[in-house]
């Protein structure tokens, strides 16, 4: 299904990643594409554009790429939310909650969802599954109603995909490095280092950011779903 609606969470958190992480493409084709046969390119161009039509399609591949490489790298780094902070916060070896605040929410869980995670504490695989399951209900309950739960959302979503862009925008800044060197090409050698500077650090950041976003996420909903 095509979603027409654009709401905030596309435009922080799928769109301005892409955009972040489209500076490599516009290098590389600057310096290594524009180069081949010039005259084919434009005419082409003209021929099955004439605008900007293949920009916005190039883009929008763009943003698609971040946000399926961003969702395989959450399933990977967080066992496919069974290690997720929603998940693992309700386990009895984790400190985050208070032994009180855990049992109110395992309290308020059975009596709205009929789903009893009172058995569901020790942290085995099925237990995860179990809590990881309540969890989606609650997230149904606040599903675009709430504005706080929204913008961590957002700045979960916007830390993910930037990473999966980094990673992107870091193997388009080898290539060009690589082909800088082999072409002899001291400026477009310079310039790819410098990419591949600012997004090794932006995907260092984004790592560092990713767990304690998840958290802030995780408090977010708790304290809300508690307010309830």
């Amino acid at each position: 299904m095509i979603k027409l609606r654009v709401d905030r969470y596309d435009i922080e958190a799928r769109y301005v990643p892409a955009l972040a992480s489209s500076v490599p493409f516009l290098f590389f084709g600057y310096y290594f594409i524009n180069g081949i046969d010039g005259a084919f390119w434009q005419s082409a161009f003209a021929l099955t554009v004439g605008s900007v039509g293949l920009s916005t399609a190039l883009y929008l591949i763009a943003v698609h790429f971040c946000r399926t490489l961003g969702k395989v790298i959450e399933e990977r780094w967080f066992r496919n939310g069974l290690t997720f902070p929603t998940t693992a916060f309700l386990i009895d070896s984790d400190t985050n909650l208070t032994p009180n605040r855990k049992t109110e929410i395992r309290r308020k869980v059975k009596k709205q969802f009929n789903i009893d995670l009172g058995t569901a504490t020790e942290g085995t695989d099925a237990d995860r599954r179990l809590i990881h399951e309540a969890v989606g209900q609650i997230r149904k309950t606040f599903y675009r109603n709430n504005h706080l739960l929204q913008q961590r959302n957002i700045q979960f979503g916007l830390t993910r995909n930037l990473l999966a862009g980094s990673l992107v925008a870091i193997t388009v800044s080898a290539a060009g490095l690589f082909l800088g060197s082999l072409t002899n090409n001291t400026t477009a050698s310079a310039v790819a280092v410098t990419l591949l500077i600012a997004y090794l650090f932006l995907a260092t950041a984004s790592v560092l950011l990713l767990k304690f976003t998840a958290r802030q996420y995780a408090y977010t909903l708790y304290d809300e779903f508690i307010a309830l």
